[in-house]
């Protein structure tokens, strides 16, 4: 089976949508639904996207590890406000951030503001939201200084009072104090939401600067397991990009197998009161998606299709975005979308 190459990228919109669309597939199935949006910046000055972000990724950490309720990870609200076109001015607007909360079928929506001060303190304000009925049902108003002071203290607490809010239940006070024990250094976990942001899209310029980003994260605090975890999970997003161009994407693929074989992945059990701060969105499946795709295409050289199929299915099932995946089970006959495996493969049309 042979694959040509080109300079022409894949559409990154396309595969965004593939990602998004299996991220939405995590989130717990449950009657509660939270969806955790960007921050607007009023600081009147140039907005800092990457903390907007990270307000969301931070309270997603703390709460989604209670295992209380559905969690949206965060690149789905940041996808949605995209396709929604909003932009910061946007982000706490109710009638806005309900219908985009509304589009992805969310029970509730937090948004929030936050602003610095002239003193240094970086204050925020949250309101927690009812989409269905459009009832504001509280809010929650924090602050840290912009050296970092109190920062995971202060996101701990507001995860509690969400929790509580929506649900009744709370963040037991035991876990708190260890997640923020155990957290990085403020300023390394700014360069890790820096690259967050980065990597939230199938642009292979971005990657590379989020992956920058990561580096200097670890540089910082070189036991902060996520931001190793999320620079593979980088590294694979890259090599799939250079795998439909026809691009040797070995060095990628290596160096994000390294990465996670020298800070492994810990079960959820093991994680429950450990470090909180790890917004994986399924590092190792990229790795599990590639071991696939590779034992496809030998199964396909060894002429048994039955196999080849299947182990391709399991790739595709785990990185819906993986074009060449998508197009080599189909020349195996296996009908699927069309103008998907079309899209997604730009070289090979």
């Amino acid at each position: 089976m042979v694959f040509a190459s080109c300079l022409t990228p894949p559409p990154s919109l396309v595969m965004d949508e593939q990602m998004i669309g299996w991220l939405k597939t995590q989130t717990k199935k449950s009657k509660t639904r939270i969806a955790l949006f960007p921050f607007e910046d009023r600081s009147q000055i140039e907005p800092d996207l990457a903390l907007g972000s990270g307000f969301a990724i931070v309270l997603y950490d703390f709460l989604k590890k209670t295992n209380e309720t559905g969690i949206y990870h965060p690149f789905v609200m940041l996808h949605s406000t995209r396709s929604n076109n909003l932009t910061n001015a946007d982000l706490f607007d109710d009638e806005k951030i309900l219908q985009a909360a509304s589009s992805i079928e969310a029970s509730h929506a937090v948004l929030g503001l936050f602003q610095r001060q002239p003193d240094g303190t970086l204050r925020y304000f949250i309101k927690i939201m009812e989409v269905a009925s459009k009832k504001q049902l509280g809010t929650t108003i924090e602050e840290f200084t912009d050296q970092g002071d109190r920062f995971f203290a202060s996101i701990g607490e507001a995860s509690s009072q969400i929790l509580k809010t929506i649900s009744g239940s709370k963040i037991s006070t035991d876990f708190l104090r260890n997640s923020v024990a155990k957290s990085p250094s403020y300023e390394a976990y700014r360069y890790y939401l820096k690259g967050m942001l980065e990597s939230s899209s199938y642009n292979a310029t971005r990657l590379e600067v989020a992956k920058a980003w990561f580096e200097k994260a670890t540089s910082l605090s070189y036991g902060f397991k996520s931001a190793f975890h999320e620079k593979a999970r980088t590294l694979f997003m890259l090599a799939i990009i250079q795998k439909i161009m026809g691009q040797d994407s070995s060095a990628s693929i290596g160096e994000a197998a390294f990465l996670l074989k020298e800070y492994p992945l810990e079960s959820e059990k093991k994680t429950k009161n450990g470090e909180v701060l790890s917004s994986s969105i399924g590092t190792e499946r990229w790795l599990k998606s590639h071991l696939a795709f590779v034992s496809g295409m030998n199964l396909v050289k060894a002429n048994q299709q039955g196999q080849a199929q299947k182990e391709l299915g399991i790739a595709i099932s785990l990185v819906p975005e993986d074009g060449l995946a998508q197009l080599a089970l189909s020349r195996l006959g296996k009908t699927g979308d069309a103008n998907l495996v079309s899209q997604l493969n730009p070289c090979n049309l």
